[in-house]
């Protein structure tokens, strides 16, 4: 008996047809693991840059009660922020509404705090899948010398 295959003619163009079926399927998934993937970076980075922007307020020495002058702290911290974030590409040093840096003393000696936020939105890399338009991240550090 002799036993006959199927030709290759009756398969030309599955794999075609396969590759046609299963690349937007891939594709997607590699769009998503790079946009996430960039969402998790930059969020990551605005939560750094607010705790490096913290610590580096809270070291800063106050004032003389008897000079009256204002405690620099604040300004120390948010110049941090505003500097690191820079090295990311982010400009928060405009005011054009995408970045907002806070830092505000709260407390008096010895339970003095500095709380550092940032609030920016998200500029996607593609922009077709669903991720947050805004990122917030906050940190709150204990002032290191006090009087």
């Amino acid at each position: 008996m002799i036993r006959r295959f199927p030709s290759n003619r009756n398969r030309r163009g599955a794999g075609t047809l396969e590759f046609a079926l299963t690349f937007p399927i891939f594709f997607l998934m590699v769009v998503a693991i790079v946009e996430y993937g960039w969402l998790l970076f930059v969020r990551t980075n605005v939560g750094f840059a607010a705790h490096a922007g913290c610590r580096a307020g809270s070291v800063i020495p106050p004032p003389d009660p008897d000079d009256g002058g204002s405690h620099e702290g604040e300004a120390v911290a948010t110049s941090t922020i505003s500097k690191y974030l820079e090295t990311l590409s982010i400009d928060c040093a405009e005011d054009d509404g995408d970045c907002d840096i806070t830092a505000e003393l709260t407390g008096s000696s010895p339970t003095e705090v500095i709380s550092c936020n940032i609030e920016m939105t998200y500029d996607p890399i593609i922009g077709i899948l669903p991720v947050p338009e805004q990122l917030v991240a906050g940190s709150l550090s204990r002032m290191e010398i006090q009087r």
